[in-house]
C-alpha cells in the first residue's frame, strides 16, 4: 500500500473525529490534551498548514505556537513570523522551546530579515537555518540600497546556517554563543568592527565544532581562529581573504578551496586552464589581486599557518607554496584531497600548487584527486598530467572526475601506474550543470592524445575493490572500467552507486560488464539515498 504523507494522514484523522463530532454532537479530537494535538499538528507537512487550522476553534489557535519545529517556506512577510513566535510572556525562558526553525524568503532587505531574529534567540534551542533567495535583476539596485543585518547572541542555539544573498551582516560585538556548535555561513558580506575569527574562538563559541565560512566577502585581513572545540572548518571563496592562522588542538577536518588565489598575478586568471571554459569558472570569479598585492606584506611572513596536531583530514584546493603555507605539525593526517587540471597551456603553473603538496607528504591512507577538463579543449592547450613525477604512498585512490564527456583514460592510467600498490579505487563522476546535455568531444580532439594507456600493461596486484559513482555510462567511461579487468588481477568487489533517475544507465554498463568480470569478482549495485 502506498505511503500517504503526513498532511494527508493528518487531514484524516481531523475529519474522521470531525464526522464523529458530528453524528455525536461534541467536539472530541479539542478536548484532546495539548501534546497530542502538537503531534497531530507534526503530521503537516508545512508550518502554514499548522497555523490554518487556529480558524478550527478558539481551543486549536494556541496550539500550533507549541510545535518544537516550524518551517516558513517562501515567506513574503517576516515581520508576520516575529508576530508569530514571540510568545508574550513575563518570563522569556518560559516561552516554547524550538528544536528546529527554517525560514528561507526572497529578495529580503536588511531591516526584515532582522526583524524576527531577536524573537528567534528566545526561542530556539536546536538549529535556525535562514535562506534568503536572489531576486533576477534586483542584485545591482541591491548593491546600491542595503542595510545591514545585525546578529544577536543565541546563547540557546545549537546550530546556526545563514544564507543571507549578500545582505550585509554586523556580528555581535558581545556576548557568548554558549550552546552552539555549528555555525555556517554563505554568501554573506560582513561588516562592521567585530571579526569572523573573534566570534568564532573559544572565547565567544566555547563549544562550536563544526565553522563553515563560503562566498562571503568582508572577512578583512583574513582569519584567526583559536579554539579549544573546533573539529571541522570549510573556507572556501572568501572573497579578498589574505590570511589564515587556525591553531585548533581538537580540529579532525580541514577543507579550504579558493581563498588565496588572489595571490596569483592577473595574468594567471587570464590564463587559468587557458581555453576558457566553466571548470575555470571557480577560480577566475575569485578576485582580481595579484602578485603585487602579496608584497605589500612581510614577505616572510607565512599567509597560512595551520596548527592542528589531530588533523586527519586535509582538502586544500588552493595555493600552496611552503614558504607561505605551513601547516606544522600533522603527522597524524590520513586523507588528502587536492585538483588537477589534465590541460594547461605551456608555462601555466596553475597545478603546481598539487604538485607542492603531495611531495610534502611522503605517506598517505586516502588520496582524493580532482580531475579537471576545459569543455573545450583548444590547440594551444598541452596534456600536462606528465608533471607528475610522483604520488605519496596510498592504500585508497579516488579520482573525482569532472570529464564534460572528453576522454580520461589517459589522466587516471598515469596515475595509476604510480600507485600500483592501492587496495581500493573509486571513481566519481560529476556533470557540470551548465554543459549541455548532447555535448561530446569532436573528432580529433586533444583528449584523444596520448593512447598508451590503450594498450600498455599494468598490474594492481593489490587492488580488491572498485568504487564506480553516478556513472553515465559513456563509451569512455566504459573504456577504463574495461582495462580495469585486465590491470586487477585480484579484484574481488566492484561496486557501483547511483540515483535512481540513472537506474538503466547503471544497468547497461553492469550487464556490458559483467560479461568481462571474472568468476571471482562480485558485483554489487547501491541506489545512493536522496539528498
Amino acid at each position: 500500500m502506498a505511503q500517504q504523507s503526513g498532511a494527508a494522514v493528518a487531514k484524516k484523522l481531523c475529519s474522521s473525529a470531525a464526522a464523529a463530532d458530528a453524528y455525536t454532537g461534541e467536539d472530541r479530537i479539542s478536548a484532546l490534551p495539548d501534546d497530542l494535538l502538537v503531534l497531530i499538528l507534526l503530521r503537516l507537512d508545512t508550518t502554514a498548514e499548522a497555523v490554518r487550522t487556529s480558524v478550527l476553534s478558539h481551543r486549536w489557535r494556541p496550539v500550533w505556537k507549541l510545535l518544537p519545529e516550524l518551517r516558513f517556506d517562501n515567506a513574503p512577510d517576516l515581520d508576520r513570523i516575529r508576530e508569530l513566535i514571540d510568545v508574550p510572556d513575563p518570563d522569556p525562558d518560559q516561552a516554547p522551546e524550538l528544536r528546529f526553525m527554517s525560514v528561507t524568503t526572497e529578495g529580503a532587505d536588511p531591516e526584515s530579515a532582522a526583524a524576527w531574529l531577536p524573537a528567534a534567540t528566545r526561542r530556539v534551542t536546536g538549529d535556525l537555518v535562514f535562506v534568503n533567495y536572489d531576486v533576477e535583476g534586483e542584485a545591482e539596485e541591491q548593491e546600491q540600497e542595503r542595510g545591514v543585518v545585525q546578529l544577536p547572541y543565541f546563547t540557546k542555539a545549537r546550530g546556526i546556517e545563514l544564507d543571507l544573498g549578500f545582505l550585509e551582516l554586523a556580528l555581535p560585538s558581545d556576548g557568548t554563543f554558549t550552546r552552539l556548535t555549528e555555525l555556517f555561513f554563505f554568501r554573506v558580506l560582513f561588516q562592521g568592527p567585530c571579526q569572523v575569527g573573534d566570534v568564532v574562538s573559544s572565547p565567544r563559541c566555547p563549544s562550536l565544532r563544526r565553522l563553515g565560512v563560503q562566498v562571503c566577502r568582508g572577512t578583512g585581513d583574513g582569519l584567526i581562529i583559536r579554539s579549544e572545540s573546533l573539529h571541522r572548518i570549510h573556507l572556501a571563496h572568501l572573497i579578498g581573504f589574505r590570511r589564515l592562522t587556525v591553531e585548533t588542538p581538537a580540529l579532525k577536518r580541514l577543507a579550504m578551496g579558493f581563498c588565496l588565489e588572489s595571490y596569483y598575478s592577473q595574468e594567471d586568471y587570464e590564463n587559468d586552464g587557458g581555453g576558457g571554459g566553466d571548470a575555470d569558472a571557480d577560480v577566475a570569479a575569485v578576485g582580481d589581486g595579484g602578485a603585487d598585492d602579496a608584497a605589500q606584506g612581510n614577505d616572510n611572513d607565512p599567509i597560512v599557518h595551520i596548527t592542528a596536531p589531530q588533523l586527519v583530514s586535509l582538502g586544500w584546493d588552493d595555493r600552496y607554496d611552503p614558504q607561505y603555507v605551513h601547516f606544522g605539525n600533522v603527522e597524524q593526517l590520513q586523507q588528502l584531497s587536492s585538483y588537477l587540471y589534465v590541460y594547461l597551456q605551456q608555462n601555466n603553473q596553475l597545478n603546481h600548487n598539487c604538485l607542492r603538496l603531495l611531495q610534502r607528504f611522503q605517506v598517505i591512507k586516502k588520496l582524493t584527486l580532482k580531475l579537471v577538463f576545459q569543455k573545450d579543449l583548444a590547440h594551444d592547450l598541452q596534456y600536462v598530467m606528465e608533471d607528475i613525477t610522483m604520488l605519496p604512498k596510498i592504500m585508497s585512490l579516488k579520482l573525482r572526475v569532472f570529464n564534460r564527456r572528453h576522454a580520461f583514460g589517459a589522466s587516471c592510467f598515469h596515475l595509476l601506474r604510480m600507485c600500483t600498490s592501492i587496495q581500493s579505487l573509486t571513481f566519481q563522476f560529476h556533470e557540470t550543470p551548465s554543459l549541455e546535455v548532447q555535448h561530446f568531444c569532436p573528432s580529433g580532439c586533444l583528449c584523444e592524445q596520448p593512447t598508451e594507456w590503450k594498450t600498455e600493461k599494468l598490474t594492481l596486484m593489490d587492488l580488491e575493490e572498485v568504487v564506480i559513482i553516478n556513472t553515465n555510462g559513456t563509451d569512455h567511461e566504459i573504456a577504463i572500467f574495461e582495462r580495469l579487468f585486465d590491470w586487477a588481477v585480484k579484484l574481488k568487489m566492484l561496486r557501483f552507486k547511483y540515483h535512481s533517475n540513472t537506474e538503466s544507465k547503471v544497468n547497461e554498463v553492469h550487464q556490458r560488464l559483467q560479461r568481462l568480470a571474472r568468476l571471482e569478482t562480485c558485483i554489487i549495485l547501491e541506489e545512493l539515498a536522496e539528498q
